[in-house]
């Protein structure tokens, strides 16, 4: 087999428009045109020249304006030598943007410590500090589109300017260069490498219609450019210079990585811990002049290289070249003698190494297959059962009719793509004349239906139904439909349409994936397809990584949080699998925010992408075909629910509802009744559902109505989440755990509304139970945003009560350091609003902590304090409760374990007083 290389030039460091030095340049010009032509004969002819920055000095007009001008007389003397097809790419370095001191400059100099700073930056393209990069690299985008030199075809720009992904193609193999700009943040002249970087948002960012790891993926060869080394953007101790090497440059991710900045010629390959080999190759200085010790030091040089593929396998050759001063005080740029070179041809070469498969542009043959719409599907996870259990069915003699019915999203698609593979084989005995697959997405008639039928069977969609059916009266075959529940439009007549079909070619059966089954009783089998056990999602996503070479974002948050946002649906976990380098945690987040929009297939924008592409428009197309407004306003109640709504809860909600309502959306899959009176979502359809509530919430009078009640409904039933610590509940613990996420929502919901006194109703009713119970994670996290509202709103009082209760539940989890931080905290905040219970609570509790700090004589001072202020107050029942917690504290301390008897019986006998009073 024939080889392939990829030759490239690699430029780096010319610093044109140095006025003090530029007279030095027509020399160096002379000695570098001299050995190119030497380097090309070797290397060349080359497909790329690759500039690694500081193309100028100052980054001014009208030095880019000179620099073009030696550009393309570089590229015409290559030319002349051979590369009629040379490319040029490049990345600027710090002295290719124009500085200028401002607020901006300030605020970026917080990058590495500042996370809103980084995501404000990348999330807001109208943001001040990304208008101000672009504003400093003005000129040499200018330079980009204004330069005429011959950039690749295949180009993609990406976030910050510099960015770039590009394919150079040659025979059947792809080699890609990803370029970013690693000087957007050298803002100063004391820039060093613990404040410069790249971010992986930049790598996320090159690929305009994928995922950018999907890109390298597709790649035979992948190659990095940078200006600045990869110990300068790696070795920083900041979350931002860790992600280097594990998001955006992990080892076997490039085969090469360019660079340039310090001006001096390096090449590394190196294996860390027996992983694959980084490759790293600095490029010298074109014309570099540094002050040493007072004197000038002239450094200039280039270097050239190739990647050779040949049967599977690949190696990089490296030409280094530098200018060297001979006995006779001339100059010569020549080999670098530094390295230990090839002496026939003055190359370094690397290790030897695998490549991807090539890829051809040449389309492939048409399959005879049939089945065209689905790719041959090689394994399946979860699916082994159904997929079984159907094939059964189609090949029992009494079943003409199987219908795999389930919500978006599900995996109805690709089982029956499995299924279309097993029988595809046209003298198959079961299917002699074939199988047929049709997509029937969009068609909402039956004579579109028809005609599509048609179309896939007989080649001619102008067929009308009699001719079509007199078509297959003689054929065993199989028809898949898919998306059938779009045809249902038009009930009646496809009604009818499938059964004539089915009476006049008896030898055809169908298998129809729909979200909405056709209810012809006696002939239809239905075949519910549900979401897969969490067993299997972990095994799918962890496959897909694989797959993706993403498997060590897995490795970095909490997967099961993330399924269970995901509520283990096949196609959200395929497209969360493809946004992994976003992080696990990050995406869990986003979904709990509601931002199912990050599910989008990377890259894609939403309005352009196909419901197996995005989540949400799958769910879009399914909530529009609910016609009824009833049936819309309970689709929304069962996303207020996330334990399941009940039938009680959702009369008292809509008292319009009738049973056609519910039985109607689980005609549709959009809600089930997993047992009697209570109907669920899935969970991701939830969290669409409740996101279109929040929306609509806010301009519908109708939807406000159902607010009001909603909130009504939650606040009486949070009373209960009171009463139970206090030993008067009337209902199970269990039951009110298990409900504990419904209140969580409505929660969720008030916390961004102006009215305020039913969340701190049901918030406040919930703390007690959630140390009661010990659930108390997410209680912490609403008390913490509580508490940062109720600051922004000089909301004193309910302030303090959140960082109080944190405190509490900090004490009662043993975390006497947080919970005395947070006593502390609020203690001061009672007594500027007088409120002499919270005081003592904050005493108390700092009382309980001190005691438990082996300070016992000072924490019962402490605690008795608290109770002068109860008495104060005539707080009987606080002071009960006082004595009993210090009872409790004390009876764990040797030689109190008197005075915890003691106490304690003042304590039970002050709540007995009480409740004989009441």
């Amino acid at each position: 087999m024939a080889s392939t290389e990829l030759n490239w030039l690699h430029l780096s460091d010319l610093h044109w428009g140095d006025a003090s030095s530029m007279f030095l340049w027509s020399q160096v010009e002379d000695e570098f045109y001299t050995d190119l032509e030497k380097v090309h004969e070797m290397a060349g002819p080359f497909d790329v020249v690759i500039f690694s920055g500081d193309l100028t000095n100052r980054g001014t007009k009208e030095e880019f304006d000179a620099l073009i001008i030696h550009l393309q007389d570089l590229f015409k003397r290559l030319k002349e030598l051979g590369s009629e097809n040379v490319k040029f790419l490049c990345v600027p370095g710090n002295h290719d943007l124009v500085r200028h001191d401002c607020d901006e400059a300030d605020t970026l100099a917080s990058w590495f410590s500042n996370e809103k700073i980084r995501k404000r930056f990348f999330n807001e393209p109208k943001s001040r500090t990304r208008l101000y990069i672009n504003e400093r690299f003005e000129n040499y985008k200018n330079f980009l589109t204004s330069c005429d030199l011959p950039f690749p075809d295949d180009i993609n720009y990406g976030v910050i300017p510099g960015d770039f992904s590009a394919v150079i193609k040659k025979g059947e193999c792809r080699f890609g260069l990803i370029g970013l700009n690693s000087a957007f943040l050298h803002l100063s002249d004391d820039a060093n490498k613990y404040n410069i970087a790249v971010d992986v948002n930049q790598f996320n960012g090159v690929c305009a219609d994928q995922s950018t790891q999907r890109w390298c993926n597709e790649n035979t060869i992948n190659m990095l450019v940078t200006h600045h080394p990869p110990e300068w953007l790696a070795d920083g101790s900041t979350e931002v210079h860790k992600f280097f090497k594990s998001d955006i440059a992990p080892s076997g991710r490039f085969h090469a990585h360019l660079y340039g900045h310090v001006h001096e010629t390096k090449s590394t390959i190196i294996s860390v811990g027996g992983g694959k080999y980084r490759r790293e190759f600095q490029g010298i200085s074109l014309f570099g002049l540094e002050k040493i010790n007072g004197e000038t030091k002239r450094i200039h040089g280039y270097s050239a290289g190739k990647v050779i593929i040949k049967d599977g396998q690949g190696r990089i050759r490296w030409w280094p070249r530098i200018r060297n001063k001979k006995d006779d005080e001339s100059y010569v740029i020549e080999r670098d003698i530094t390295f230990h070179l090839k002496e026939d041809g003055g190359y370094f070469e690397s290790d030897i190494f695998d490549v991807k498969k090539c890829i051809s542009d040449t389309p492939p043959p048409k399959s005879t297959n049939t089945c065209s719409k689905y790719s041959a599907v090689t394994e399946v996870i979860g699916r082994e059962t159904v997929i079984a259990g159907v094939i059964t069915l189609l090949k029992d003699t009494n079943r003409r009719l199987i219908t795999l019915l389930g919500p978006p999203g599900i995996g109805k698609t690709t089982i029956a793509s499995v299924i279309a593979s097993v029988f595809k084989d046209k003298v198959n005995p079961d299917f002699k004349d074939g199988v047929y697959c049709c997509s029937c997405q969009g068609i909402e008639a039956k004579d579109s239906l028809t005609a599509t039928i048609s179309s896939v069977v007989t080649n001619n969609p102008d067929t009308n139904e009699n001719i079509l059916f007199a078509w297959l009266e003689n054929k065993e075959c199989l028809l898949i439909l898919d998306n059938f529940e779009d045809t249902l439009a038009d009930r009646a007549n496809v009604e009818s349409f499938i059964e004539k079909l089915l009476e006049q070619a008896s030898g055809v059966k169908l298998l129809i994936t729909s979200r909405e089954s056709i209810n012809l009783a006696g002939i239809e089998k239905v075949v519910s397809v549900e979401t897969l056990t969490r067993e299997y999602s972990e095994r799918l996503i962890s496959k897909l990584a694989d797959d993706l070479t993403f498997t060590v974002y897995l490795k970095t948050g909490d997967l099961n949080a993330l399924l269970v946002e995901l509520g283990d649906v096949p196609l959200a976990i395929v497209l969360a699998a493809s946004n992994l380098v976003l992080g696990v945690d990050y995406l869990t987040k986003e979904l709990q925010k509601q931002n199912i929009d990050v599910l989008t297939k990377c890259g894609i924008k939403i309005e352009d992408t196909t419901k197996d592409k995005c989540v949400a428009k799958s769910f879009l197309l399914s909530y529009s075909k609910i016609k009824d407004n009833n049936e819309r306003l309970l689709f929304h109640i069962c996303s207020l629910f996330p334990t399941g709504l009940t039938e009680a809860d959702a009369q008292e909600i809509l008292p319009a509802l009738k049973p056609k309502n519910y039985a109607s959306l689980i005609s549709k899959s959009l809600i089930s009744c997993p047992y009697k009176g209570t109907y669920t979502m899935l969970a991701l359809m939830q969290t669409y559902a409740y996101g279109m509530f929040k929306k609509m919430s806010a301009k519908s009078k109708k939807y406000k109505v159902i607010v009001a009640r909603w909130i009504d409904l939650c606040v009486r039933k949070s009373i209960e989440y009171y009463k139970t610590p206090r030993g008067k509940g009337t209902r199970a613990i269990n039951e009110l755990i298990k409900e504990f996420p419904d209140m969580f929502r409505v929660l969720d919901y008030l916390i961004l509304r102006s009215e305020k006194d039913s969340f701190w109703e049901i918030l406040f009713n919930l703390v007690d139970f959630s140390r009661f119970a010990g659930i108390t994670k997410e209680v912490m996290t609403f008390l913490e945003k509580a508490r940062q509202i109720a600051e922004t709103a000089g909301d004193i009082t309910n302030q303090a009560r959140c960082i109080r209760s944190i405190g509490d539940i900090n004490f009662r989890e043993s975390r006497n350091k947080e919970a005395m931080e947070s006593y502390n905290k609020a203690l001061p905040l009672y007594k500027q609003v007088g409120d002499i219970l919270g005081e003592a609570n904050c005493i108390k509790g700092l009382g309980l902590c001190v005691i438990k700090d082996n300070q016992t004589d000072m924490g019962i001072e402490e605690v008795f304090k608290a109770i002068k202020l109860y008495a104060q107050i005539n707080d009987k029942h606080s002071t009960g409760e006082a004595y009993t917690e210090l009872a409790h504290v004390l009876e764990e301390i040797e030689g109190f374990q008197e005075k915890a008897i003691e106490y304690k019986k003042t304590g039970e006998e002050i709540l007995n007083s009480i409740e004989r009073a009441m």
